[in-house]
């Protein structure tokens, strides 16, 4: 949103303190442009209702799937993707987490599923690898 701290902003100058217009939108002091506190967002060209959006919140929480998200809320796949990727980033954004790894790191991997009798070699078709890395003196 084109606010910082509670203050509203102009996305193409960055001057503070717009004045709002009768249409709920917002217009610069120093550029004049007219914006929304969506404009320059990937968001303010999708367009879902803020419905959608608190709809969307809650079937990430449930761990819906995105297609069957799409198909609740009847919105095409590729918006319920972006969404989802929205809140997956917003959620990263605002974890105390470092966002690469640093130092000695841990790796591993294994593969999970069921024995296929009598087959040769390794035997990883067919199963779900599960792949993981941690700092070494970080907490998981």
């Amino acid at each position: 949103m084109c606010a910082k701290k509670g203050h509203h902003f102009c996305p193409n100058c960055g001057r503070s303190n717009p004045y709002h217009l009768a249409s709920g939108r917002y217009r610069c002091r120093r550029c004049k442009s007219d914006f929304n506190l969506f404009s320059g967002r990937w968001l303010s060209s999708v367009r879902p209702p803020p419905v959608q959006w608190l709809w969307m919140i809650k079937l990430f929480v449930l761990e819906v799937s995105t297609n069957t998200a799409a198909s609740e809320l009847e919105i095409s796949y590729p918006t319920a993707l972006r969404a989802m990727d929205a809140i997956r980033g917003a959620i990263m954004d605002s974890s105390q987490v470092p966002k690469e790894l640093e130092g000695e790191v841990e790796a591993d991997e294994s593969y999970f599923g069921g024995r296929r009798k009598g087959k040769r070699g390794r035997g990883a078709a067919g199963k779900v690898p599960v792949f993981g890395i941690i700092e070494r003196k970080g907490r998981v």
